[in-house]
């Protein structure tokens, strides 16, 4: 019925769920309204280019079911992960370690500055060097992030470790998973080089973080190589 209403149709079974869309009258304004009623109504986002691209009723039931069917298996992924941890969350006040100390019981996770202060800012740089080489991480982002941002001694900085799994997706997964062990709750502060590996998975751990978990207060520092 939306469909119809849209593509201005007055005979619901004259709308074929098999044949794409543009053949049958949707121009770029409908195809607007299209993605606003999806997103608004299902929860769900597709690309204005694929809509105009020739997709059909069919084509959009797919890739909504499909949409769906990930965020389900993200989300309930990321419970089971959680609720099979050995240790709870780590609450942003209960962070308490030496100045020294690059230990945070965290796999792929080190922390390689934290000042003890008061109301710091927290940055998790995301980074595919091995966590043990500190001295080449301190001077990656301690010293860029004091460069580029004009904070020095007193923010937090930790490093995440891009882990050794399958795709892309799941990297950025397993790594939201290990930062809100340190952080539970935004405002995130992610940082990675520009033009890297690293970038392109900052960008997908913002998308899941909104997606997901509805949060959007995320910034993101590109360091310049």
């Amino acid at each position: 019925m939306a469909v119809a209403r849209i593509l201005g149709a007055t005979d619901i079974d004259r709308i074929l769920v098999d044949r794409s869309l543009i053949s049958q009258g949707m121009d770029s304004l409908a195809a607007l309204s299209l993605y606003n009623w999806l997103g608004q109504e299902i929860g769900v986002f597709i690309p204005l280019a694929d809509l105009l691209q020739g997709y059909s009723i069919e084509t959009v039931a797919t890739v909504i079911h499909n949409k769906l069917n990930e965020r389900h298996q993200v989300v309930s992924s990321s419970t089971t992960k959680e609720e099979n941890m050995d240790t709870g969350l780590i609450e942003e006040n209960e962070i308490k370690l030496s100045h020294n100390s690059n230990y945070t019981g965290i796999e792929n996770i080190i922390c390689l500055q934290d000042p003890q202060q008061c109301n710091s800012h927290v940055f998790f740089c995301i980074t595919a060097q091995s966590p043990t080489n500190t001295d080449s991480l301190n001077k990656l982002f301690i010293d860029k992030i004091s460069e580029q941002q004009n904070q020095t001694k007193s923010v937090i900085v930790y490093a995440i470790k891009i882990p050794s799994t399958a795709s892309t997706s799941t990297h950025a997964r397993d790594m939201i998973l290990q930062m809100r062990r340190i952080q539970p709750r935004g405002p995130y502060q992610l940082v990675a080089v520009r033009n890297k590996q690293e970038e392109i998975i900052a960008h997908e751990m913002i998308r899941q973080l909104k997606d997901y978990l509805m949060i959007i207060d995320i910034q993101l520092l590109l360091l310049d190589n």
